[in-house]
């Protein structure tokens, strides 16, 4: 029986190969870390603290200080904080306080649709709203609610997926239409992979939390309409669609790991098999894609959310690349500092962090 056969009966007969949420206040541990890429997760994140964390739990832009941190290079520190808080040892109860001070300034994004990409008291005239930048605080408000339980949080995240929910493209006379706007009319109105499928993630994480079908008849929608739309021929998804129907066949690592993620998500919720197989399918072209260029071209921070991705796909069906090319990637691009320090930009930090942190996984 073929590896990918019993992944198939273990999602969708008896759902044993991804472990379903924990219940709120509970977070569930690792069986094992490999300590030396924990003790470089440790490391890293302790200077991400140092130079960039402001003790309300908030993030500078850089490590001047000098400006507060946009939303997304502040997801992507929450999501920093929650990735050590997910490995076991010393700083993991750290990082689980940090990233609920961090949930705690997010109001300071906040506006009556969605959160802004600058806190407001620093905007001139009307703020920018990214839907992409809205999806990463709505996972990342799904994984806090999980640790703490707060139905305030989940609220939240609930709100910010109606806000995503209502940029989803109605015209009926737009080429391929559908998909959610990468951001708020007046800025560019395109429709991208990077928007759409992960807030089919977004929608996923909802549905298992709350069993709502609505989220999952989104979840569909979404995931349907990037494979409908911006699926590549060589199994990966280009990036976006303009206004006139022009395909960006721009490939970036993230977005294949947002619909790898959504994929084996989708095969959890609705066992059928179809979305598994697609997910490995993708998961290996885009690896051995990446990995043959060494990943050049790509920004630490989209290989850190890849490499996050496909961890759920390796927890159900062990990818024989994915911990070459990670450790490979890290040798290469980003070794290891005494210090733990990595540069002078929060949101290069944040991917160090990250990436140490799935490193140290070991399923």
């Amino acid at each position: 029986m073929s590896r990918l056969a019993i992944a198939l009966v273990l999602v969708s007969t008896v759902g044993l190969a991804l472990p379903r949420p924990a219940r709120p206040s509970q977070s569930a541990p690792l069986r094992r870390t490999d300590p030396a890429d924990a003790r470089a997760a440790d490391l890293a994140y302790a200077a991400m603290r140092r130079r960039f964390a402001f003790a309300d739990g908030s993030y500078a832009a850089s490590d001047s200080r000098s400006s507060s941190a946009h939303l997304w290079p502040l997801s992507q520190a929450l999501s920093a904080s929650l990735a050590v808080g997910s490995l076991p040892g010393r700083a993991a109860a750290a990082a689980r306080a940090d990233a609920r001070r961090t949930v705690g300034v997010l109001p300071r994004y906040r506006s009556a649709e969605g959160y802004e990409s600058i806190p407001l008291a620093e905007r001139v005239g009307r703020g920018n709203l990214y839907y992409d930048d809205n999806n990463w605080v709505a996972l990342d408000l799904i994984a806090v609610y999980r640790l703490s339980g707060k139905r305030t949080i989940l609220r939240r995240a609930e709100g910010v997926f109606r806000f995503l929910a209502s940029g989803w493209d109605t015209a009926a006379r737009d080429p391929c239409p559908g998909g959610v706007f990468w951001a708020r009319p007046p800025l560019q109105q395109i429709r991208t992979t990077v928007s759409t499928a992960n807030a089919a993630l977004v929608a996923l994480r909802l549905y298992e939390t709350t069993r709502r079908r609505s989220y999952l008849a989104w979840a569909e929608r979404m995931y349907g309409w990037v494979r409908q739309c911006l699926a590549a021929p060589d199994g990966l998804y280009f990036d976006h669609l303009d206004s006139r129907g022009k395909v960006s066949k721009h490939e970036w690592t993230y977005n294949q790991g947002a619909m790898i993620a959504a994929g084996v998500l989708l095969a959890r919720a609705t066992g059928q098999r179809t979305y598994l197989e697609q997910a490995e399918a993708s998961a290996e072209a885009a690896l051995a894609r990446y990995g043959a260029s060494g990943f050049r071209g790509e920004p630490p921070i989209f290989v850190a959310i890849f490499f996050g991705d496909l961890s759920l796909l390796e927890s159900v069906m062990p990818l024989r690349a994915y911990r070459t090319e990670l450790r490979s990637y890290l040798r290469r691009r980003i070794p290891l500092r005494p210090d733990g320090h990595f540069g002078s930009s929060l949101i290069f930090q944040a991917a160090a962090v990250q990436l140490y942190s799935d490193a140290a996984r070991v399923p």
